[in-house]
């Protein structure tokens, strides 16, 4: 018998049914369990182990116990999202929850403890209290994505999550400035809509988050969150509720503030330019690619301000309203350097003058925190996109802050600059580019070294596989491309032989100068595996083989009954992840469009489509044309490629501004 389940949102029901085995979770202030199939338990010793510490400390957040009596963690074969906070029994894809502590990497410990803190909040945020309608998904999922990061970051800083989570948040940025991007906040008025902004809810809405909080203080942040949840227990809440609370909490206008983040599309770049005496001139308008954007009065803007002279910084924080503000920063003189992104929280672009960029760029590592010297790498990169410096002022500032002595912030550097790098360069300018890659960033890989040492720093173990790939990728070293072969045939031997954590990247490079037999092993060993974390590394690894035959052959053995509707994206992802490829994934599915469809997770299927546009304007068209007809709709589909379409023309403006320029940069240097 069941016991009568407490209020909950029909959304939120989940009935699970199988063979299944079940897993005490000892130490926590409920009982907890986790669950998988058949086979599956002796593999789930990660989650055991993470799950006491990461509801403790939620529930000294919130201050109250996890609001239901049981919590059943439930490993899914075929479950294509990441998670779902149904409550008493969350669902997580089974490749998440599926590890063994005693073998999983740093990466692999900081993902599922960053999922779980995720999930486990959503029983506060989005199940005790939940949205009152779709249009405030926002309220959910920006709030439990923020905690994830927050939890993680608490109970393992030596992780250094919250610049990972900026790296994605500023790569994230450049989707948001585009013109058709959509707010926050936005009507939902039929089920194809539901998700439609999701990628906007997490990657924009936890930032926000983090930027009010910022300004009013997180125990006045905390205060708020947690009257709000009392006032609405086991019911509904808009929007108007949360900025409410906060706004009581802190004796801040936040009601004011908070929506024009919210239902505003884009965000502000704020212009600061330092005035004799000590003042800041401060302007702010709509951040564009391409251009300077429009004049706007849209944003209250909480604006974190760092500057300084000698042995001296100051830091405060401000309300800017309004176009433009004179600000009195230093009293009598003007600062030496400005950073205006006090602790990297705001979702905003900012511009200083050229000089004082060069100078906060070559002496960041003195005068600012790890995570602001990160943010000032995905910075610069919005002002080359956005055309406010050009491709060769952009690389030299990024190559300045890649010797920083801190591994994530040089981590970080590698996010901002890969793509752009590959979509920019001319072919005259790649064995220039690949030289520069060699010179810069091969000494670092050098210091640390190719294989893993048991005393190294976390921040080193993520810094590698970044090395790795762009060393492979971009820099064509073959010492890395041998290596990373031997690494992959090594653990096809024996899978405890390569660090977790550097697997991905470096059997990825493996496998693009990979040949017939290699391919052939890669494909037996997923044959022959159990272990859903197993089964997507493998998966991608036959993705990334560029040989045409051999891609071909990976995209066929989709068809393979030991496949997964819900393991289509990832392999499809890698082939169609350069311009070769994306012609070929196009071709495959054309040829084999009824057997794609048919096995494939319809969910799924419009960001297939999306993916393979590119820069290409013969495979656009192309596209156009073959999801045009009747006969190959797909839900959704339109509209991705519309967006698609969107971003290919600011990608031609933005290769047919800076191509040469940076081409010819890199071959004079």
């Amino acid at each position: 018998m069941f016991k009568k389940t407490p209020p909950m949102s029909s959304y939120l029901v989940a009935i699970a049914v199988g063979p299944f085995e079940f897993v005490d979770v000892p130490g926590v202030s409920l009982p907890v369990r986790i669950v998988t199939a058949r086979g599956q338990s002796g593999h789930v010793s990660l989650a055991v182990e993470l799950v006491p510490p990461i509801v403790a400390a939620l529930e000294e957040w919130f201050g109250t116990k996890v609001p239901y009596e049981k919590l059943d963690l439930v490993a899914a074969p075929e479950f294509w999202p990441g998670a779902m906070e149904n409550p008493g029994a969350i669902l997580f894809a089974d490749r998440h929850l599926i590890q063994d502590a005693a073998t999983a990497g740093r990466a692999q410990r900081r993902n599922l403890t960053s999922l779980i803190a995720h999930e486990v909040a959503h029983l506060w945020f989005g199940d005790y209290v939940t949205m009152t309608w779709w249009d405030d998904l926002w309220l959910n999922e920006s709030f439990a994505v923020w905690m994830g990061d927050r939890i993680t970051h608490q109970l393992y800083p030596e992780f250094q999550s919250l610049i990972t989570e900026l790296a994605a948040t500023q790569s994230f940025l450049s989707t948001d400035a585009r013109p058709g991007s959509p707010a926050i906040r936005q009507p939902v008025s039929n089920t194809h809509d539901l998700l439609g902004n999701v990628g906007l809810v997490y990657a924009k809405g936890k930032r926000i988050l983090s930027m009010f909080e910022g300004w009013i203080g997180p125990e006045a942040f905390r205060n708020g969150v947690n009257q709000y949840l009392a006032d609405h227990a086991w019911g509904n809440a808009e929007a108007a509720d949360l900025w409410n609370a906060l706004s009581l909490a802190s004796g801040l206008d936040v009601a004011a503030a908070l929506p024009s983040f919210l239902d505003n599309p884009g965000y502000p770049i704020v212009r600061v330019r330092a005035l004799p005496g000590g003042r800041l001139e401060l302007n702010q308008k709509r951040y564009q690619p391409g251009g300077d954007g429009t004049s706007s009065d849209g944003w209250s803007v909480p604006l974190g301000l760092a500057a300084g002279w000698g042995d001296t910084t100051v830091r405060s924080t401000l309300l800017f309203n309004g176009r433009e503000l004179l600000h009195q920063m230093t009293p009598g003189r003007a600062p030496a350097w400005i950073y205006p992104n006090r602790g990297a929280v705001g979702y905003y672009r900012w511009f200083i003058p050229a000089e004082a960029m060069v100078t906060l760029a070559d002496s960041a590592a003195v005068w600012l925190l790890p995570i602001e010297r990160a943010e000032i790498s995905g910075n610069v990169t919005g002002l080359m996109e956005g055309g406010l410096i050009n491709s060769a002022v952009w690389l030299s500032l990024q190559e300045r802050l890649a010797h920083d002595p801190e591994p994530m912030v040089v981590a970080t550097v590698i996010d901002n600059m890969t793509g752009n790098l590959e979509l920019l360069i001319e072919p005259a300018g790649t064995a220039a580019l690949a030289g520069w890659i060699g010179r810069t960033f091969r000494p670092v890989l050098d210091r640390i070294g190719l294989v893993p040492r048991p005393d190294e720093s976390p921040g080193v173990s993520f810094l590698r596989p970044k090395l790795v790939h762009l060393l492979g990728r971009s820099g064509r070293d073959e010492e890395v491309f041998s290596e990373s072969r031997r690494l992959l045939k090594s653990w096809l031997a024996d899978d405890t032989t390569v660090d977790p954590t550097l697997r991905p990247e470096a059997f990825r490079v493996a496998a693009m100068t990979g040949d017939a037999a290699l391919w052939e092993r890669v494909r037996r060993r997923f044959a022959e595996t159990s272990r859903p974390a197993d089964r997507r590394l493998l998966l991608t690894t036959l993705g990334a083989f560029r040989d045409p035959e051999l891609a071909r052959k990976s995209l066929d053995f989709l068809f393979d009954p030991a496949i997964r509707p819900t393991e289509f994206l990832p392999l499809i992802g890698e082939v169609a992840n350069h311009e070769p490829g994306r012609d070929l994934v196009f071709d495959w599915l054309v040829a084999d469009y009824a057997r794609v469809v048919a096995k494939m997770d319809p969910i799924r299927f419009p960001f297939l489509a999306r993916s393979l546009a590119g820069p290409s304007l013969e495979r656009q068209a192309a596209l156009d044309a073959f999801f045009g007809d009747p006969a190959h709709q797909a839900p959704g589909t339109t509209t991705e490629l519309a967006r698609a379409r969107a971003d290919q023309a600011i990608l031609r403006a933005l290769k047919q501004r800076e191509s040469a320029v940076l081409t010819q940069y890199l071959i004079r240097l």
